[in-house]
Formats: structure tokens, C-alpha cells, sequence
């Protein structure tokens, strides 16, 4: 039995709509031929479901309003498992090993995260450099040392080259201060996405844009668009 091979391309954009009092709004809008997007966190409470719905992409985006601890926990054993059994079909096939076609991007939109949610994942980072890909979308969190977590497990990890902070609100100064020590600290990001962020901590692009002019930051894109 054959099954069709895995898209190895990454494309997101946002579309713009208006709420009914006229105002824009921006919504993500993940590739679906790319994507395999989960919006119920009864989607999550098995390992092996996640990895069966997500055996034909190279992505994974989670819609969860609250994500528990439980669900985050069985999404990444989840994405191990697949790299795992990738690199066993590669070792047995002798293909190429540039060729990425296990699940290497991750996005988490509109989603709330507790502490050990967000502890589970820059625990995850920072021990399995699997991921190529990580995105925030008005994501948020319990408290702002929970989004600094994060940043420390993409300071720490080998293989992230994009990272996505959009539709964003950052109001303590906390936010910016991460950003600019992973960019500073790590050896694999290249790409950074920063579109339809709100500073409403005036320090936080200060330290973010002196990070990118930082000899060490090894960033080659920059996207800021509705900033």
C-alpha cells in the first residue's frame, strides 16, 4: 500500500476580515494541503490519533481554546514518534536525509496555555531538535514567565529556523527581553515573523530590534507587517 508523499513546503498567511461593528480583524489562515489542523482537544487524548490524522503533512496546527497539560504532552510524543519512524524508513530506503518529510512545523492559534502546557513544550524544545517551524498566533498564556519558557527551549534548540509571534500583545517588557536572548543566543534561527504585533510595552521593540543588529543574531528574514 502507497500512500502519497508528504508536502516538505511551508506557506501561512492572514486574511483580513471585519467584525460587525466594522472593525478589521485578522484571522490565521494555515494552509490546509499543508496543515492538519486539530479544534478539539478531544482530538488530543490519544498519541496514536494525532500521529495517524497528521501521517500525510508536514505541519500540525492546534485550535484549542484552553490547552492542558495531558493534550501538549500527547501532541509531542506524538510528533517524536513520527521523526522516529521516519528516520527508520529513510535508514532503510538510503534517501536523502535533507529531504524533511516527517512533522517539522507547529503552530498553536488562538489557544491559551497553561504553565505546565508551556513548561511541557520548552522541555520538549530544548531536548529534540525536531522542529523547523514554531508559531504563536494570539496565543496567551497564564502568566509572561510562561512565554519566556518558550523562548528559553527555542534559545536552546538546534534545529528551529522560524519562529512566529503574530497578533500579539506584548505589554511587559519580559516579552521583548526573551525574544532578543533567543535571536542573540541561538545557532539555527533565520527567520523571524513579528506580523500584527502590538507593543504596548515601549522597551519591547527597542530590545528586539537591537537583538537583530546584534553581530551574533543570524536572521536573514524579517517580517513585520501590520506592526
Amino acid at each position: 500500500m502507497t500512500s502519497e508523499p508528504r508536502k516538505k513546503e511551508t506557506d501561512t498567511n492572514l486574511t483580513e476580515g471585519n467584525d460587525s461593528d466594522g472593525s478589521q480583524k485578522r484571522d490565521p489562515d494555515t494552509r490546509q494541503d499543508l496543515f492538519v489542523c486539530f479544534t478539539n482537544e478531544k482530538d488530543l487524548r490519544h498519541y496514536e490519533s494525532i500521529k495517524i490524522k497528521s501521517s500525510l503533512y508536514t505541519g500540525i496546527a492546534v485550535r484549542v481554546r484552553n490547552l492542558v497539560p495531558s493534550a501538549m504532552d500527547n501532541l509531542l510524543y506524538a510528533i517524536e514518534l513520527d521523526a522516529q519512524d521516519q528516520k527508520k524508513d529513510d535508514d532503510a530506503k538510503h534517501v536523502d536525509h535533507n529531504v524533511k518529510n516527517s512533522i517539522v512545523n507547529l503552530r498553536f492559534e488562538e489557544t491559551r496555555l497553561s504553565r505546565k502546557a508551556a513548561n511541557n513544550l520548552s522541555e520538549f524544545l530544548k531536548k529534540k531538535p525536531i522542529l523547523e517551524t514554531l508559531g504563536l498566533v494570539k496565543v496567551t498564556f497564564e502568566d509572561v514567565f510562561d512565554f519566556k519558557k518558550i523562548l528559553e527551549g527555542v534559545q536552546l534548540n538546534t534545529k528551529l529556523s522560524k519562529i512566529l509571534f503574530s497578533n500579539s500583545v506584548f505589554d511587559e517588557e519580559l516579552y521583548g527581553k526573551s525574544i532578543a536572548r533567543a535571536l542573540i543566543d541561538s545557532r539555527s534561527i533565520k527567520e523571524l515573523d513579528l506580523s500584527y504585533v502590538s507593543y504596548d510595552h515601549p522597551k519591547c521593540f527597542y530590545d528586539i530590534s537591537t537583538a537583530i543588529l546584534n553581530e551574533r543574531c543570524r536572521l536573514n528574514i524579517l517580517k513585520i507587517r501590520g506592526t
